[in-house]
């Protein structure tokens, strides 16, 4: 193989992983989105842990949706600040990218039961890969191996923005036929704060 054709195909490498891991906003280091949307559902999992907060934070977070959605985006953006630290865009940009974000982490909720769980099990399958690609880092092993695993998380993340708008979309169609008289794209978005029969 020549030369050129070898910086071909590490340019193209890079290029895959650059987007894989969405990682990297004009040229600067960012936080990855799927870890990122990853991080908000380990954070819907500590929400179990809300009565632990005092009684004025409990009762506002329980009784208006749009200052639970507020404190979410806040946690979002703490859980990102602390556990990535090698985020190099600016505040402005860091905020953007979180918000953006948080929209499709909302898109992928807003779906029944077997698109959600498929976009949980394909964002478990991203996470354990990144662990094993960060091993092989570590260990030296070849970069070809490490480009495979990038060109598998870029399909992965090709799935989960598939999978998270068809679930939308198929959530909102019967959302709508069953409560054409009174829809709201609010309430339809934002949620309530009481779902039928929980």
């Amino acid at each position: 193989m020549s030369t050129s054709s070898r910086g071909a195909i590490g340019n193209k490498q890079d290029q895959v992983s650059t987007v894989a891991n969405q990682d990297n906003v004009f040229g600067v280091k960012s936080f990855d989105s799927v870890s990122a949307i990853a991080g908000l559902y380990l954070w819907l999992l500590f929400g179990f842990f809300t009565s632990l907060l005092g009684c004025d934070l409990q009762r506002i977070m329980t009784q208006n949706i749009y200052v639970k959605h507020l404190m979410a985006l806040t946690a979002f953006f703490f859980l990102m600040s602390v556990v990535d630290t090698d985020n190099q865009i600016s505040l402005g940009m860091t905020w953007l990218k979180t918000f953006v974000v948080y929209i499709l982490f909302m898109i992928s909720i807003k779906s029944k039961i077997l698109a959600s769980g498929l976009f949980i099990a394909l964002l478990l399958v991203d996470q354990s890969i990144k662990v094993h690609m960060a091993y092989l880092e570590r260990t030296k092993a070849p970069q070809s191996d490490i480009a495979k695993y990038n060109k598998v998380r870029f399909g992965i993340l090709i799935s989960l923005i598939v999978v998270a708008f068809v679930g939308f979309i198929a959530y909102f169609i019967k959302q709508y036929s069953d409560h054409a008289e009174d829809f709201s794209f609010l309430i339809f978005f934002f949620g309530s704060n009481k779902c039928e029969g929980v």
